[in-house]
């Protein structure tokens, strides 16, 4: 394995070449299974789909079948909104503590630049599919997640709201890996989860094995919703 040292200074060095060449650019939306929509895209919300496909992935916590929720733009509502930050978080793996461990995601961002940074959650290993799991302090009706990625964004590959008691499971984002130019990127998933049973953890999983670009590192994970 590769010294993470080694790597931030070369990761430095390739994040700020980047930063020359990309400038201010915004990244396009990717098409992928479900579109990284803008805050500012808002559409008419859909009902929550009560069927269950037959391939959909199983939470691994509770082993139930998680029900999708739909990522088309919602307005939330301003009457209640609660926006919040993680309280605590755990992971599959981490490759050290206190730096670069699960907790560096709670609270907000504060991780400015793109790059290898002690104060994101970085993975043991960076050719790994590995999770990581936040918890928030008040369970809400979940209209928005966003998730501050700082170091190889485009990796996640999926996105589950878990209830209270870990018995209700919902699948709020698939993709597969894409190369994604801007860096930091802010992953903005807008839900409809007005008929959903309140949520307060959220865990997202990443995949590091398939564009061979190094470690995926997230800073922070913010949750909008309603009590």
């Amino acid at each position: 394995m590769k010294l993470k040292p080694v790597l931030l200074g070369l990761s430095f060095l390739f994040a700020a070449s980047m930063a020359c060449s990309i400038g201010t650019r915004r990244v396009t939306p990717i098409a992928t299974a479900l579109p990284i929509f803008q805050a500012t895209q808002v559409a008419t919300p859909v009902a929550v789909s009560t069927e269950i496909p037959s391939q959909m992935p199983t939470n691994v916590t509770s082993a139930l079948p998680a029900t999708v929720v739909p990522t088309v733009p919602a307005s939330i509502p301003q009457a209640g909104e609660i926006r919040q930050w993680a309280v605590s978080a755990v992971a599959s793996t981490e490759y050290g503590n206190p730096d670069w461990a699960a907790s560096q995601a709670n609270g907000a961002p504060d991780v400015t630049a793109c790059g290898d940074n002690t104060s994101a959650w970085a993975s043991k290993d960076s050719t790994t599919v590995e999770w990581l799991e936040l918890t928030y302090a008040t369970p809400v009706k979940p209209f928005e997640i966003n998730i501050y990625q700082t170091f190889n964004p485009g990796q996640i590959v999926k996105v589950e709201l878990l209830s209270p008691n870990g018995q209700t499971d919902y699948l709020a984002y698939t993709a597969t890996p894409v190369k994604v130019e801007t860096c930091p990127q802010t992953l903005t998933i807008p839900l409809d989860g007005s008929s959903l049973t309140q949520v307060n953890h959220i865990r997202i999983t990443v995949d590091q094995s398939v564009l061979g670009v190094g470690w995926a590192e997230i800073d922070a994970v913010e949750l909008v919703g309603v009590k």
